[in-house]
């Protein structure tokens, strides 16, 4: 292998004395080294065979000239072996002796700097492993945040559905009992009225006296046909008294029976029976019959419809509420809200193809309720397209709003503008889309009955009496009748017109 650094020379002491060598991350170069010591003990063994054969061929001389008596000392040695094979002999001498005090530094150096590495680099896995272990931890706690969050909400969100649904039975509970009182009120005017049908009854049972021979009699027996007409015995020009009344069935045959067996026991006995109906109202509200109307029908229909669709709009929510929080425990900061959600359209259509179903469903009960002989286009550019753009403007365009200034709030905070979305999108689940839903699905009702209409139907503005009717509601209920699809007073062609409206349109000869 080819050496990199300047060779010195290894004959000359100055040379071995001053060789540098290439320094690495550790110490010297290993290689050089390896490679510098190769030539010294090359130089050096080819030196120690000169020296065995100088020392040979000075033993020859000795043997052959005159004999030198005493011990060889340098002076001697530089005399017989000349001047420059001394010269070479003390470099290898002072050179093996630098190069090996330099490759014992050089051990140590590596030793030391290999130790220094060790404990550098169990120190890092030290703390390496005590920064993943807090991550770790830190992780897991706001999963279990996070988690306790979602339980919290999932419970506000049962209790205010729960809520919604206690207060919508206690309105019909108060509607039956309304109802429940009228029937009471008229059926106690219905006894008053029979009362003083049988005092008239009695007074007048107390007046007749025994007559002839009718010539038409009166069945008394129970019956459900034809209520007996009363007729005259004598033409009505000649019919001059009560006592020329008399009463005529047409079916069946009358029967022989003799008047005075009538009297006014056998009136007190049937209001006696009539009295002894019960006055108490039972007790179990919701076995009473609601009455029935175009608003009971349409709330029967869209009720289930509401509350299915109110639960995949909500888990619709939920999983986009996940989206945006793994879009900020990302380190990069976020600045704009199309970092967290899809675009308008894009999430509006999301939104509306999660309920389609239902909506469907909502469109087709507003066409049977009007009758409707046609087909209704029920696709996205139908009796749908208002209910979508209604869906995108009221609840779509609302929440794009507010996460846009939680992220203006939160100043590129992710966490900050975590929190801010976490509170959004619960509003938006426990009070937001309930609010909305009826709306949306009333709407989708109500476009189904005006596609329904056959065109050149006449319809009414009808308001329901248990809503909240706005002036412009009672102007359109007042303007009667006009042909479909011309404009009520308020420039509206079907309700509803404001939310909260309960209104409908209804055919006129239904």
């Amino acid at each position: 292998m080819a050496i990199s650094f300047s060779r010195p020379d290894p004959s000359s002491p100055a040379s071995v004395a001053d060789a540098t060598f290439g320094t690495a991350r550790r110490g010297f170069d290993q290689q050089e080294v390896r490679d510098f010591l190769r030539m010294v003990g090359a130089e050096l063994a080819r030196l120690q065979e000169r020296e065995r054969f100088l020392e040979r061929e000075l033993r020859a001389a000795q043997a052959s000239g005159p004999a030198i008596g005493g011990e060889l000392d340098d002076e001697t040695a530089t005399r017989l072996l000349g001047q420059e094979a001394a010269r070479v002999l003390q470099a290898a001498r002072e050179g093996g002796a630098s190069i090996r005090v330099r490759a014992e530094d050089g051990a140590a150096q590596l030793l030391r700097e290999a130790g220094d590495d060790a404990r550098r680099m169990r120190e890092e896995a030290e703390l390496e492993a005590g920064r993943k272990r807090a991550d770790a931890v830190a992780d897991a706690e706001a999963e279990l945040a996070m988690a306790k969050q979602q339980g919290r909400e999932m419970v506000e969100e049962a209790r205010a559905y729960r809520e919604r649904v206690l207060g919508e039975l206690a309105r019909r509970r108060d509607l039956a009992r309304q109802q429940i009182e009228q029937l009471v009120h008229g059926r106690d005017r219905l006894l008053q009225a029979f009362e003083r049908a049988r005092l008239v009854a009695v007074d007048v049972v107390a007046e007749l006296s025994p007559l002839g021979a009718p010539e038409e009699y009166v069945d008394l027996t129970p019956t459900t046909g034809p209520v007996p007409i009363m007729v005259p015995s004598r033409p009505i020009g000649e019919a001059t008294s009560v006592d020329d009344i008399v009463v005529r069935t047409p079916e069946p045959e009358p029967e022989d029976i003799d008047d005075d067996d009538v009297t006014a026991t056998d009136v007190d006995a049937l209001f006696a029976k009539l009295r002894a109906v019960p006055t108490e109202p039972e007790p179990e509200i919701p076995e009473v019959e609601v009455e029935d109307t175009p608003f009971a029908a349409r709330d029967a229909a869209l009720t289930p419809l509401i509350v299915a669709a109110g639960r995949k709009l909500k888990r619709v929510l939920a999983d986009e509420q996940n989206e945006v929080l793994d879009a900020l425990r990302r380190k990069e900061p976020v600045g704009d809200i199309d970092a967290l959600v899809s675009g308008a359209d894009e999430q509006a259509a999301r939104y509306a193809d999660a309920i389609t179903v239902e909506l469907i469903a909502a469109v087709e009960a507003g066409a049977a309720s009007v009758g409707a002989e046609r087909e209704v286009d029920v696709g996205p550019d139908g009796p749908l397209a208002a209910v979508r753009g209604r869906l995108a403007d009221d609840v779509v365009a609302p929440l794009r709003e507010r996460l846009a200034r939680g992220v203006r709030d939160g100043e590129q905070v992710n966490d900050t503008i975590a929190k801010q979305a976490r509170g959004v999108y619960r509003e938006w689940k426990t009070q937001r889309i309930d609010e909305h839903l009826d709306d949306l699905f009333r709407l989708a009702y109500c476009e189904g009955a005006f596609h329904g209409l056959e065109p050149g139907s006449a319809v009414v503005w009808v308001v329901d009496p248990a809503g909240p009717p706005s002036p412009d509601c009672e102007d359109n209920a007042l303007a009667g009748a006009v042909t479909s699809g011309d404009a009520f007073p308020s420039g509206h062609l079907t309700p509803p017109m404001h939310p909260g409206c309960r209104c409908l349109l209804v055919p006129v000869d239904r």
